[in-house]
């Protein structure tokens, strides 16, 4: 199906109602006095760096590009859809003929045209820096589709939104758009630190660094600056992958991702916005991308037992972030009571359907984290050991998932009860009760001996700090010589923290489906 984003009527009034009193000819032709300046700039203290000014010129003009066009479709769709739950115009854009995904798209091309022109701006001096000979006219397309992609990356981030007009304890209406301002001020502040302590070498042989290459042009920017954009490798089982050709279809599936999950949320706001059957299917290439690059650590001599904890850490966090888009809140679980009576296979309904609770698809995250570990790393260690290099010990593998497994099945089965019984705020609940249980065993265990002591403790101190899944897996990330801490304890506390959530949360649903019981007997429908 062809989509026609120019018959929009969402793009077609943005532009009007942006440019019916100017033109982005007007903002296009400052924005070009800008560059000239930066170019006039660079020229002048040519001598000042060891880079031909073209290259740098085209480091600045692609940098700062990056940064202008991702920050303003972010905040622009992301304002623009604020002021829409705000004023309750978003209602009316449901009732015409457009489709929910056609709404968004229109948001993410109308709001912010301006990044797209300003984009366009500057390819007259980009020719120019290619006609320096600063880098090749495939690479200058790379980039640029790079550009292209990653703006709408963040118009499709920008999109996210309860679509829940807030208000606080006065009823006055609040602002619901400044989570997403932090989070795209937050990640350069996490980014930049590492960068000032330990360097650009993390870009290319880390993890974090695989990721941000295959997500973002950190990478291709970084190695722009040595001339040679094309070492910005993502390397899985021992392939090598370009960031400049990865990046961009990454991240178009991210955006899809985004828009597909806000069009459900557009259908039915109350509704989880992520279908689970994605998540699987987003957790199982997380999973894969994230044993490659552990592989191809393990073949540079990293220890597998660090890997391992690695990867069980990884793929705590992107269960519990999976999580939270599909588990349904209170209100879900009782309209799903309502309908509980019907022949939909309770297997199936658990699993894939939309409104249960999640009590089978946590044994699913477990599984599959089980399963890729397995087969995408351990086997191929196995496989591939060198007298230097020795394979992956399965007890290790052993301890690691099944640490791994009982933190998902307990927090999982926490954040359920959370916004079950508390409805919206349990999300709050539950991200208090994540930094009490991550924080509070070091707290005791630095009341009870020195701090100091923590290197050789044993005894109650390890007990103590060792029921804190963050300390966990510290002890066996960290490069230094911290005794890994034990497992025993961590895995029954969350054992029991499993078993009383889960009593919890059937007590509950128990309750709510006598009184859902209680009235369809009193309508005569049972």
């Amino acid at each position: 199906m062809q989509y026609d984003f120019w018959n929009n009527p969402l793009v077609v009034s943005a532009m009007r109602l942006k440019y019916r009193r100017s033109s982005p000819g007007i903002t296009t032709c400052l924005y070009l006095l800008v560059l000239l300046t930066i170019g006039a700039t660079l020229h002048h203290y040519q001598e000042a760096y060891n880079m031909p000014p073209g290259r740098a010129f085209l480091l600045a003009i692609l940098g700062l590009q990056f940064l202008v066009s991702g920050g303003i479709a972010l905040f622009t769709v992301a304002n623009s859809m604020n002021a829409e739950v705000t004023n309750r115009t978003l209602d009316f854009q449901r009732i015409v003929s457009l489709r929910p995904y056609e709404i968004l798209l229109g948001k993410m091309l109308g709001e912010p045209a301006i990044s797209y022109f300003l984009a366009l701006a500057t390819l007259p001096f980009a020719v120019i820096c290619w006609l320096e000979g600063s880098v090749t006219v495939v690479t200058m397309i790379w980039f640029y589709i790079n550009l292209a992609t990653f703006t709408l990356l963040c118009a499709a981030i920008g999109t996210i939104h309860t679509l829940v007009l807030s208000t606080n304890t006065t009823g006055m209406r609040r602002n619901n758009n400044g989570s997403v301002g932090l989070a795209f001020i937050w990640v350069p502040m996490m980014i930049f630190p590492t960068l000032l302590t330990r360097g650009t070498g993390w870009l290319q042989d880390s993890w974090l660094g695989a990721i941000i290459n295959l997500c973002t042009p950190i990478g291709s920017l970084r190695f722009l600056f040595k001339g040679q954009p094309w070492d910005a490798q993502i390397t899985l089982w021992g392939y090598t992958f370009p960031s400049l050709v990865v990046a961009p279809l990454m991240q178009l599936v991210l955006a899809y991702w985004i828009v597909m999950a806000m069009s459900r949320r557009l259908k039915n706001p109350i509704d989880p916005p992520v279908r689970r059957l994605h998540t699987y299917a987003a957790l199982i290439i997380f999973d894969l991308l994230l044993a490659g690059v552990c592989f191809t650590q393990w073949q540079q001599g990293m220890a597998t037992g660090r890997l391992l904890a690695q990867f069980g850490l990884s793929h705590l966090i992107a269960s519990l972030v999976l999580l939270i888009g599909i588990t349904p809140v209170k209100q879900v679980l009782v309209s799903w009571l309502w309908r509980f009576q019907t022949r939909e296979p309770w297997l199936r309904s658990s699993c894939l359907g939309s409104r249960s609770e999640i009590t089978l698809v946590l044994p699913i995250y477990c599984l599959l984290g089980a399963v890729i570990v397995f087969v995408g790393f351990a086997l191929p260690t196995n496989f591939t050991r060198t007298p230097v290099n020795a394979a992956v010990r399965y007890d290790s593998l052993l301890e690691v998932m099944a640490v791994t497994s009982t933190l998902i099945l307990a927090l999982g089965m926490l954040h359920q009860g959370c916004v079950a019984i508390a409805g919206r705020s349990g999300l709050l609940i539950y991200a208090a009760c994540l930094l009490l249980i991550n924080i509070l065993p070091p707290i005791v265990a630095s009341l009870l001996l020195y701090p100091q002591s923590l290197r050789t403790a044993q005894g109650l101190l390890s007990i103590v700090v060792s029921l804190s899944p963050g300390a966990y897996y510290l002890s066996h990330l960290t490069r230094f010589t911290l005794q890994p801490l034990p497992c025993e304890w961590l895995i029954a506390t969350q054992i029991g923290m499993l078993i009383g959530c889960f009593w919890m949360l059937r007590r509950w649903l128990n309750n709510q489906q006598a009184v859902v019981a209680t009235k369809l007997a009193s309508m005569e429908v049972l």
